[in-house]
């Protein structure tokens, strides 16, 4: 399985531009996606079809989670996990 690349990314460009209007998330590179120096959201093309890797946040952050990202409604449930998981990490308090 290989990162999405350019063609991949360039059918996501409604779902990256939704990504990119949430507080505190930072594309870093085409696709990639960090938030308080955690890598937070990333793309990869399979088989099955294009697929998120989000960051796991609770109870800390961890591992990532694995979305389908190729259909409309699986856009949507990965935006509202993803801002979901953004405000997560920006309410911790951290010493």
């Amino acid at each position: 399985m290989s990162r999405a690349g350019p063609d991949t990314l360039l059918q996501l460009q409604p779902l990256l531009a939704a990504l990119r209007k949430i507080p505190g998330l930072t594309e870093t590179k085409p696709g990639i996606f960090y938030i308080k120096r955690l890598p937070m959201l990333h793309f990869h093309q399979t088989d099955a079809g294009v697929v998120a890797d989000l960051k796991r946040v609770l109870p800390v952050p961890g591992g990532f989670d694995r979305f389908a990202a190729a259909t409309a409604p699986a856009q949507r449930k990965l935006i509202a996990e993803t801002a979901l998981r953004c405000r997560q990490l920006q309410s911790e308090k951290r010493p």
